[in-house]
């Protein structure tokens, strides 16, 4: 190339520079938009993207403040490892493409002598470049376990503080799925930020080291007209790229949606068989599946322009830059063919690098648009988790600590805002037996859930045993956890725990002989067998491991609700026998009318708003109140009778079973 044609090019390139750099300013001060809203804007002037952008860059901080409490933690550590070992790889990289220049010269050149050095010496550089490749694998897994144990163990933390486990199973519905989100999503989530590293921020050191080497190769000018192009072609390619932020975070919600389908058929496989009920839940997985299929196909669909453009932009378009900047300094060199072959060969394999690492970054700019929709979804769920601390410390009414339990003017309501009882007024003394009388839905648990924090009190006055385990709430069917037998028992408490507090095996082994659960407890190996005791004890036997608990803690007051109803009545009598003998508070929800004598006083509801407390519980109102269902029995029996039917074929008159009458059919 001629002196002048030289000159003239260097200067063209330096006017294209300007021009291209007043480009730059006009756009990034938005005059190219003066009179008009920017696309991120809508009429009422908010700005949407910025919003998210925002929103994205105080969620990450958020969880970098979590993932990296300290400079000197564990995983800076890591993230300082890391990023040696990128910084390495670049550093190699440069080397070997020198080396790789220099035995192309050498073959040209005939010189066996430094053929066979470059060969050897190419040889003994890949033996640190091999090392560095395995560290920086190693680094990004371990980095990715790492956060990924530090976000667990925070969310884990919000999930059992203040109840919000419950509360967002009964309560708040916001968070779908929360177990997906909690275990794929993090999971995801750690391995992207992880991945960054490697992904977006060696394309970047890459591309301003090479941007270095080939300025100081091709010259200035060529190198800078270069790089406009590569950057005016790259911003064309985010015209057409899909949102993948949303793109993961749909994808999220639909795979967390059939995954709880799977859940639910697993839960409930039993009633499921029993009701042969297979195609019909074949048919919601199926349906769960294909809207996954027909998302997944839309947007491989809507990513096919997308790849297109990328792959002719990156290969094509950025190859052919290449040539020309190549060309140019060569063409205007006299050197000789195994300087220029070595020239070419170097310059190409950098330029090749560079290219690659901008190809890796425009792939890790559409990765940071995943990362961005993992971070919205574990942040989300992070959010409502939060927010139930402050929910859980509001309340409207008085609470104190008492040994009794007072309720002074408490309305009962649900959550959904449906009112159970207007007021209630109550007073248990310890040591009191209360019974519990009600139709489904009037409120009785409901009471309960308010008494232990569970459900929000509206207002009134509540006093009550500060701690929660002075009142111990026992469900129809009892939670049994992973563990051994002894586990099922002292549940909440480990062995360690309960070793601390002085308690033994024998004190167990007594309990279980209380609640007739010895010779379960020889069939199945002992207080150190572990099994899925939920499904190998029966219905009546989880009942009985659950009263077991209330012999263990002793607490204040026990709250049965309806936990002896798989259990017979003469176990049953026995059993109680043995909780008076505690002198545990009792409040027992149940209809048996063999329970009533265990029992001083009486709450009664009458399921539609109204309820009925008896401080004194005689044996006459026992009786009067058998007599009463046994006359509610024969009135409605006669209507059905009257009305064709035959139901129940039995009834029940005191504890003996009555068979019906034989229907005569009216004329």
């Amino acid at each position: 190339m001629a002196p002048t044609q030289s000159k003239v090019f260097q200067y063209g390139s330096y006017l294209v520079g300007v021009i291209w750099l007043v480009k730059q300013f006009y756009d990034d001060t938005g005059l190219s938009r003066k009179g008009k809203l920017p696309d991120s804007q809508d009429g009422s002037g908010n700005n949407k993207k910025g919003d998210e952008y925002k929103t994205f860059r105080a969620d990450l901080r958020y969880m970098l403040n979590i993932c990296f409490p300290t400079l000197g933690c564990q995983e800076s550590l890591l993230g300082y490892g890391l990023v040696i070992v990128l910084l390495l790889r670049t550093f190699l990289s440069v080397v070997v493409a020198d080396i790789d220049g220099y035995m192309v010269k050498q073959l040209i050149n005939k010189d066996k002598r430094n053929t066979a050095f470059g060969i050897a010496t190419w040889l003994l550089i890949a033996l640190p470049s091999s090392l560095v490749n395995a560290l920086i694998k190693f680094f990004q897994f371990r980095l990715a376990i790492a956060l990924r144990q530090r976000v667990t163990t925070h969310i884990r933390e919000l999930y059992f503080a203040h109840e919000t486990y419950f509360r967002i199973a009964h309560l708040d519905k916001r968070v779908a799925n929360p177990e997906h989100v909690m275990t794929e999503d993090v999971n995801q989530w750690s391995e992207r930020i992880a991945d960054l590293a490697s992904s977006l921020g060696k394309p970047l050191v890459d591309m301003i080291f090479f941007s270095v080497y080939m300025f100081k190769q091709l010259g200035f000018a060529n190198q800078f007209l270069a790089s406009v192009a590569v950057w005016e072609s790259a911003k064309l390619v985010k015209y057409v790229r899909p949102n993948y932020s949303s793109i993961i975070e749909q994808k999220g919600s639909l795979d967390a949606s059939l995954r709880f389908q799977h859940t639910r058929v697993i839960t409930a496989s039993e009633e499921i068989a029993f009701c042969k009920g297979d195609a019909r839940e074949r048919t919601i997985l199926e349906k769960s599946f294909a809207k996954i299929y027909d998302f997944t196909c839309r947007t491989l669909s809507r990513q096919i322009p997308y790849h297109i453009f990328e792959d002719f932009v990156t290969k094509y378009v950025w190859n052919v830059v290449g040539l020309v900047q190549v060309a140019v300094p060569l063409l205007s060199k006299g050197q000789s063919a195994g300087d220029s072959a070595k020239y070419f060969i170097t310059t190409r394999r950098i330029m090749v690098r560079n290219g690659d690492a901008t190809e890796r970054l425009m792939v890790g700019i559409k990765e940071v648009h995943e990362f961005a929709g993992y971070t919205r979804r574990v942040m989300d769920m992070i959010r409502v988790f939060r927010e139930q601390e402050q929910l859980s410390k509001v309340c409207r009414g008085t609470v104190t600590a008492s040994d009794s339990i007072v309720v002074k003017d408490l309305p009962i309501v649900t959550p959904a805002g449906d009112m159970l009882i207007p007021r209630m007024n109550l007073r248990l003394n310890p040591g009191d037996r209360l019974l519990i009388l009600g139709p489904n839905g009037c409120g009785k648990s409901s009471l309960f859930r308010i008494l232990c924090g569970l459900w929000p009190m509206t207002e009134g006055e509540i006093s009550k045993p500060e701690k929660r385990s002075d009142l111990y709430f026992l469900p129809q069917k009892p939670y049994l956890v992973q563990g051994t037998f002894r586990d099922q028992i002292i549940y909440p408490l480990t062995q360690a725990e309960m070793a601390a507090e002085g308690r033994t095996d024998e004190e167990l082994l007594t309990i279980l002989g209380w609640v007739l659960m010895t010779p379960v407890l020889e069939a199945h190996g002992g207080l150190d067998s572990v099994k899925e005791w939920a499904e190998v004890l029966s219905g009546g036997e989880k009942q009985r491991v659950g009263i077991a608990r209330i012999f263990f803690h002793k607490p204040k007051y026990a709250v049965l609700d309806e936990c002896s109803s798989a259990i017979n009545v003469e176990a049953e009598q026995f059993i109680f026998e043995k909780l008076l003998q505690t002198g545990v508070g009792l409040i027992t929800i149940s209809h048996r009318h063999t329970l009533f004598k265990f029992h001083t006083k009486l709450l009664t509801f009458d399921g539609v708003g109204g309820y009925h407390f008896d401080e004194l519980l005689q044996e006459t109102q026992l009786m009067d109140l058998t007599k009463k269902k046994e006359v509610a029995m024969r009135q409605l029996h006669d209507v059905l009778r009257d009305l064709g039917e035959d139901w129940p074929a039995r009834f029940t008159l005191g504890d003996t079973p009555v068979p019906s009458s034989p229907i005569t059919p009216k004329p």
